[in-house]
């Protein structure tokens, strides 16, 4: 993994005539819900202020900065449900969504990417892979796809939120704030819930309906 001035690979290859693609993961750390990659490829050298980590914007901020991408770059977007994630482990379960789409997104495009930048992952794909530490804020690329990834997260969190709306989810979209530990303690898991990330919260009982449900099944 690198640190690597701000932009400069994409400096590089834009005057190489190279295809880069920026992949980036929202909800690795959640408690509950999908982890959600996006991968994209920027289309224009014009300067957007507001594609930076998605972590600095605020909600407003974002879905500007989503429709700015619609329209300036080709993007595809992964989702790996809370089932893969207990069986496969959330790292492995990452790169599963990180491949994903990097594939999906190749099959949009007429010629694959060259290199592709991503953020502190090790991807076994058949081109050049370049992991950087802090990825987000360090190439714009991968800032974009951090947006597309969020807002496609949060949107779906939002939607969750009113299936379950004991959790809170549109609030703290799954991760483990105060709120979302107190609904566990009170209701137990949901359907959507990571039940090997649960193991740890003390008094937090499965009451996994799955079976009965069948519900966000995404594989």
């Amino acid at each position: 993994m690198k640190n690597i001035a701000k932009n400069n690979i994409e400096k590089q290859n834009a005057a190489n005539n190279k295809i880069l693609c920026g992949i980036d993961e929202v909800g690795r750390g959640c408690l509950a819900g999908p982890v959600i990659t996006a991968a994209v490829v920027l289309k224009t050298p014009k300067k957007n202020s507001l594609i930076k980590d998605s972590k600095l914007l605020q909600e407003n901020q974002l879905e500007k900065a989503y429709t700015w991408l619609l329209k300036n770059s080709i993007f595809s977007v992964s989702i790996v449900d809370h089932r893969a994630i207990d069986r496969h482990n959330i790292y492995k379960a990452t790169q599963l969504s990180m491949c994903r789409a990097y594939y999906q997104l190749c099959a949009l495009m007429p010629f694959p990417p060259t290199v592709v930048l991503v953020d502190a992952v090790k991807l076994p794909l058949r081109c050049e892979v370049i992991s950087i530490i802090k990825g987000e804020r360090e190439s714009i690329s991968i800032a974009a796809a951090s947006i597309v990834a969020k807002v496609t997260r949060d949107r779906l969190m939002k939607r969750l939120s009113e299936r379950f709306p004991m959790y809170r989810l549109d609030c703290h979209k799954g991760y483990a704030t105060k709120i979302h530990y107190n609904a566990l303690l009170a209701y137990g898991s949901s359907p959507i819930h990571r039940l090997s990330f649960l193991k740890k919260l003390k008094g937090a009982q499965s009451r996994d309906l799955n079976d009965q449900l069948g519900f966000l099944n995404y594989e």
